[in-house]
């Protein structure tokens, strides 16, 4: 039985608009998919980069699995 899964995110803080934009979005979708946040730690060997830790518990797998087998409305 998976009670959560984990996914780490790895980003650097000195990145540029667009790389800091585009890494937002990622994160903003994958929200959208029943993760969040669970930690945010910073990387003592290499200055400016962070891990984001990222967990999605079984009823947010569960819950996305149902949208998915549901037909789209131009199938129904």
């Amino acid at each position: 039985m998976i009670v959560c899964e984990y996914f780490y995110k790895e980003f650097h803080s000195g990145g540029s608009n667009e790389y800091l934009k585009e890494w937002a979005s990622d994160v903003d979708e994958m929200a959208a998919h029943g993760w969040r946040v669970l930690d945010c730690v910073r990387q003592r060997q290499s200055p400016g980069f962070w891990t984001v830790v990222l967990v999605r518990f079984a009823d947010s797998v569960a819950a996305e699995k149902a949208r998915a087998d549901q037909p789209e409305e131009s199938e129904r």
